[in-house]
């Protein structure tokens, strides 16, 4: 009932408008949306509806009518992206299945910058949240992208591409508060210098705690952020500067044996994160040749009661990309050093405490056009070389048919690895069984090897009158996954004395075969609005090793729902006032005893003349509480109202 008599108060208000001049992505015909030109699944641009890939692009404009203030919300508007909220700051994410705390198998990138943490192999979510403001889009990549961005990329790429500076000139600013969001504030500015552009923003950010069954709740978090971006133009030469602050301050829990190594216990303690970056992309053309290089320093740290960390990365790739009569070839190379300093706790330690990897690699692409420019065929690989990994060969074939300018048909083949993370092999940790007391270590294994990926995936998509039709199916091989290995019972010295320990470390004993496909079909009729379905299935049939003592095989199957749906929908009420809603199912997770649940997100937005905007949100509207990933953690029904300000 309050939700009628919200929408039936805003439909009254009368609101003085003019005509927005900005550009607003939300107009563009489907035929302009599909012709949007992509960087992630390719090393040169390609017209996304030329890629042979299942990809799908969240417009700037999307994220600003659904309301998104955490990027981790955002991809629920991709089928089979699943998104479950966690804890307060922490979201478990997964592409065909395979959801979890740190999304380990998809890779993360901001501008083609990795923020993927190869310490702990996975994304802090919390970390990675940006002014909608400067979002241009985001390109999703729905299975493996290794040929292309090398390890990690096995499920998924992500990448968030912000605007060009010269987007963003002027100044603009926000703030929000609500329920549970409870504090948001951005200010950017943006102006010329030489013969380019430049912004600099800051954004600030306080969110409650979710509910917990124990009633401590302690995650509540806030988020600092600091970020500058310079493009400069010199002739044939573009170069672009980027560089960044963030500190996170949220409360957490572990459990962890008590002093004595007797019992469990999960005090409360809050972890300082964040870290700084400064990246430089350069671009010239020599002749028929485009070269360019792209160099970033990274730093990442964490202050926390049971690891404090700081990881130094330095990345260099230079490519060079030609444009020829039998096509598009792309060759480069790149090199990578990471290195990691912790202190230990009574419960955790890595060992060395401090190390240095450097990463190596080659790669090549090449895209050619035939019979008329109907097909299009697309081949590459990348080779990369780690100390965990030695020489390994991501490739990739696809091939696109296009017979009209409405129809396209695609079907791909793919190798992609997951390379272990220092934890996996470097680790030891105690933890404790409940019932009887027996004290566990958890070591890591040198042994441990890289997690692989082949996968075959077809799809097509179809422009029609006023609709856009999305089919891919796939059919993936997962070998080597990350098993939980029981060991021997052993008497050893321990931080907790002399104890007689269960041994228990990561192996590679969990093969998987996993089958789906995903489905979206959206209606634009001209003057009423926008709609679109969205629908995913995967289905997962784990298997173990002969020799394998794994626990964990029934957790990897049961932690991602096998079907997902979400419809959506954009409604201008009036000049100036327009709605969005969002109505997603998401089926059960067997693993984690999370029973299947409907939810509806909404939002209203009020045009104030040419330099403002006010937003209404609503998220979780058809639960005062409920939870998703975790039964003991529960997520509240939230409201908010945002002001947006541009000058």
């Amino acid at each position: 009932m309050w939700v009628i008599s919200l929408l039936f108060t805003v439909s009254i208000l009368q609101i003085q408008y003019k005509e927005s001049t900005w550009e607003d992505l939300t107009y563009l015909t489907l035929e302009q949306l599909a012709n949007i030109e992509v960087t992630s699944a390719t090393h040169a641009p390609v017209n996304q509806w030329e890629v042979p890939q299942t990809i799908y692009v969240i417009t700037h404009q999307e994220l600003q009518n659904h309301g998104i203030t955490h990027l981790a919300e955002a991809l629920r508007l991709v089928p089979a992206i699943h998104v479950a909220r966690n804890t307060a700051s922490s979201w478990a994410t997964g592409i065909r299945g395979f959801s979890d705390d740190l999304s380990r198998g998809i890779l993360v990138l901001m501008d083609g910058r990795s923020v993927y943490n190869n310490l702990f192999a996975g994304v802090f979510w919390a970390n990675q949240d940006l002014p909608i403001d400067i979002i241009a889009r985001i390109e999703v990549i729905l299975g493996p992208g290794g040929s292309v961005w090398g390890a990690n990329a096995v499920h998924g790429v992500i990448n968030i591409i912000t605007k060009r500076a010269a987007e963003t000139q002027g100044g603009f600013t926000s703030g929000s508060g609500g329920t549970v969001e409870e504090f948001r504030s951005t200010l950017r500015y943006g102006g010329t210098l030489g013969r380019g552009h430049y912004r600099i923003w800051g954004q600030y950010t306080e969110d409650d705690s979710a509910d917990h069954s124990d009633s401590m709740d302690f995650d509540a978090w806030e988020m600092r952020k600091l970020g500058l971006r310079i493009d400069q133009e010199f002739g044939f030469t573009n170069l672009s500067i980027q560089a960044g602050y963030i500190r996170t301050n949220l409360g957490e829990r572990y459990p962890v044996p008590d002093s004595t190594g007797t019992q469990t216990i999960a005090p409360i303690s809050s972890t300082q994160s964040g870290g700084h970056f400064i990246s430089a992309n350069l671009k010239t053309w020599v002749g028929d040749f485009q070269w360019r290089t792209k160099a970033c320093y990274q730093n990442d740290e964490q202050d926390a009661d049971i690891l404090d960390f700081e990881i130094d990365t330095f990345n260099l790739e230079t490519d060079f990309v030609n444009e020829n009569r039998w096509g598009t070839s792309t060759f480069g190379a790149l090199v990578r050093s990471i290195e990691d300093e912790s202190v230990p706790s009574q419960s955790l330690r890595l060992t060395p405490s401090t190390d240095q990897q450097w990463i190596k690699g080659i790669f090549f692409e090449h895209q050619t056009w035939q019979f008329q420019k109907s097909i299009m065929i697309n081949v590459g690989a990348k080779v990369e070389d780690s100390p965990y990994t030695d020489w390994e060969w991501q490739p990739r074939v696809g091939v696109s048919y296009l017979p009209n300018s409405d129809a396209m048909v695609w079907a791909s083949v793919s190798r992609a690895i997951r390379a272990p993370s220092r934890l996996e092999r470097d680790i030891t940790s105690f933890g404790l069984i409940q019932e009887d007391s027996q004290l566990i270590r958890f070591e890591g294994s040198d042994q441990f090897q890289e997690e692989v990926l082949n996968a075959f995936e077809i799809g097509s998509r179809f422009i029609l009158k006023h609709q856009n039709l999305k089919v891919s199916l796939f059919r993936q091989h997962h070998d080597r996954l990350v098993s939980t290995e029981i060991g021997s019972l052993t008497t050893t010295s321990t931080p907790y004395g002399l104890r007689q320990i269960l041994l228990v470390h990561p192996g590679n004993g969990i093969n998987a075969t996993s089958k789906g496909g995903e489905f979206q079909w959206s209606y634009w009729p001209e003057g009423v609005g926008r709609f679109s379905f969205r629908y995913a299935y995967q289905d997962l049939d784990v298997t173990l090793d002969p020799s394998s003592r794994d626990l964990s095989a029934r957790l990897v199957k049961g932690e991602s729902p096998r079907h997902q749906f979400r419809i959506t929908s954009f409604i201008p009420l009036k000049k100036g006032l327009n709605s969005q809603a969002m109505l997603r199912w998401v089926d059960d997770l067997p693993s984690q005893e999370i029973h299947a649940y409907w939810e509806v997100d909404a939002s209203l937005q009020f045009q104030l003349g040419q330099s403002a905007k006010l937003r209404i949100l609503g998220r979780n509207l058809l639960h005062d509480k409920h939870a998703e990933f975790n039964t003991d953690i529960l997520h509240r029904r939230q409201f908010a109202a945002e002001l947006q300000w541009w000058w």
